[in-house]
């Protein structure tokens, strides 16, 4: 939680700024979102000079030997902000979301969600919009580095049955 507690004090310095919590790879994870840090913006965080989603496997040691870090999903920033992001890197999504919010609090609202959610792309939020950022407002997408931490994604039964053997090992 001392991280977050970093990334918060961050984003109050800059308010712009989307804050994303990094951890190091122990190894190459093709599954993983990779966050290539840049020059240290504040301390203790960085710019974030490429966002990877998913990288191929030779791909993602590259990554790791040039300093990239897996994303952990974590991210602290303004609503605001990431309403701003949206709108730039995704602006037809942008829409969508403008058409519920002028519709909130009116007799119209739940079909102004449901007409919207119908029409919508489905989006992978790490490619389809950090990998985006990255590019579009790279100066607003930082990342901090958590250090002495064990992470693991737990998106799959896989990783999930994986960790708890890891675990059951340790005993």
């Amino acid at each position: 939680m001392a991280h977050v507690e970093l990334a918060f004090r961050a984003v109050e310095r800059n308010a712009s700024s989307l804050v994303l919590l990094g951890t190091q790879p122990h190894e190459p994870e093709p599954e993983y979102g990779y966050i290539l840090p840049d020059r240290e913006a504040h301390p203790d965080v960085c710019e974030v000079s490429e966002f990877v989603e998913k990288p191929a496997p030779d791909a993602a040691l590259k990554l790791i030997a040039q300093g990239g870090l897996w994303n952990t999903m974590v991210m602290v920033f303004k609503a605001k902000t990431m309403v701003d992001l949206v709108c730039r890197a995704a602006p037809q999504m942008y829409r969508f979301f403008a058409d519920i919010f002028d519709a909130i609090g009116t007799a119209s609202e739940l079909d102004a969600v449901n007409h919207s959610y119908r029409r919508m792309e489905a989006m992978n939020f790490s490619k389809g919009l950090l990998e985006n950022f990255s590019v579009v407002n790279a100066s607003r997408l930082m990342v901090l580095p958590v250090r002495d931490v064990h992470w693991s994604d737990w998106g799959s039964e896989h990783r999930i049955t994986s960790v708890l053997q890891n675990a059951r090992d340790l005993i």
